[in-house]
Order: C-alpha cells, then structure tokens, then sequence
C-alpha cells in the first residue's frame, strides 16, 4: 500500500487528507501488519485489504452528524485500533478514548499513538470494570463498538460510560435485527434507531449502524 493509493482511496470516499494524515495511515497500516504477528490485532486474511476493510470502513462513521458534533468518544473493544484511530486522523477535534481487555494489543495501541503522534488515551481492561476504576463513567458522548458483541451484552458494558445524552453507536452486520428483539425485549424504554452504512462500500454493503440512547 503505498501513499498515493491511500490517498486517493479517501479522496474517492470525499474525503480529502493532508500529507500529514495521509503519512499517519501509511505508518499505521505498516505498524499493523508488522505487530499483528504478536498482538493478534486483524485476521491474517485482512493484512492486504486494510485499507478498506479497516481504514475507509472506520473513517467513514464521520460522515455521520453525531461524530460531528461529539466532543467524547470512547471505542470499546478498540483491537486495533478501530474504528477510533482512523476517526481521530480524520476528525482531529474529537477527544478520542480507546479501550480493550487485551493487554498486547494496548501496548500496541499506546506505541501507534505515540508513532503518529496521535493524542488519544489507551485504557486497558474489562469494560465493565473499568467505568468506575479509571473515573470514565457518564463522561462520553458516544461509545462507538465495531463487531464485539451482541447488542444487549454490548449496551450494557457501554451503559456506564455515556452522558445522559450519550449514545452507544454499534457498527453492525445485516442480521442485526434478531439482536435489537432481543435488547428490546429485555430494555423496553431505549430509544432505538437502525441506518444503513453511510457511504455504499465494496466489502461493507451489508453493514448497519445501531444507535441507543436511554
């Protein structure tokens, strides 16, 4: 992968980055690959497809209002980085917060942070531990989770970290109308509302997005 496609694969998708954005996915996608080995951070299958798979697909949520307007993020169950990482390359302002309960791959996160130069904060730990150990609780305006876990365990686990106002935004596969029954059927008073994907990718045409708020 080299600059020039990374470049010109966001400016495809409307989005036009600096040299010094386009330098921090071309560091980051090497620091993927060459830490993946360890840290276990994408499917091997994945190493020749980050770009879109893992870049386009994350950068893309801020063509959504709501990460727009959001001052606090946390991304829960951030593996590699995402969609955090590419969020906060392309939406500077954004405080970005990223959490995972795997040990290597926070260690990774904190050295790709500093490698790009990147102000986010790694938090490593149990989701449901962490809201109270770490003084994160109510403090986010979205939690943002891709592919973790279903959305009622999900919900719960991000709960704790929202503002009143916040909101869980789940990026999710088509099927994810069984897990919004079954999260209704268990939390009837959340306000639920199911989108399509906001750009039209070519390995991502079946995604949804889920918003929850309280």
């Amino acid at each position: 992968m080299t600059k020039r496609e990374i470049s010109a694969a966001f400016k495809k998708l409307g989005i036009v980055l600096s040299k010094k954005q386009t330098d921090q996915f071309f560091l980051y996608a090497e620091s993927v690959v060459s830490g993946n080995i360890k840290a276990n951070l994408i499917s091997k299958k994945d190493e020749g497809r980050i770009l879109e798979r893992h870049f386009i697909e994350s950068a893309a949520l801020s063509f959504l209002n709501e990460f727009r307007e959001a001052q606090d993020v946390l991304d829960l169950g951030t593996g590699g980085g995402f969609p955090g990482i590419p969020l906060k390359i392309v939406c500077p302002q954004i405080n970005m917060d990223l959490l995972d309960a795997k040990q290597k791959k926070s260690v990774f996160l904190k050295e790709v942070a500093q490698k790009l130069n990147l102000s986010v904060n790694v938090f490593w730990g149990r989701a449901e531990e962490l809201s109270l150990q770490q003084k994160l609780g109510h403090k986010y305006d979205i939690v943002v989770s891709r592919a973790v876990a279903r959305l009622p365990q999900l919900y719960n686990w991000a709960k704790p970290y929202l503002k009143p106002t916040g909101q869980l935004v789940a990026v999710k596969g088509s099927r994810v109308s069984d897990e919004i029954t079954e999260l209704k059927t268990k939390q009837k008073s959340l306000s639920i509302e199911l989108r399509d994907f906001p750009v039209m990718l070519e390995m991502s045409q079946n995604l949804k997005i889920v918003f929850i708020k309280s």
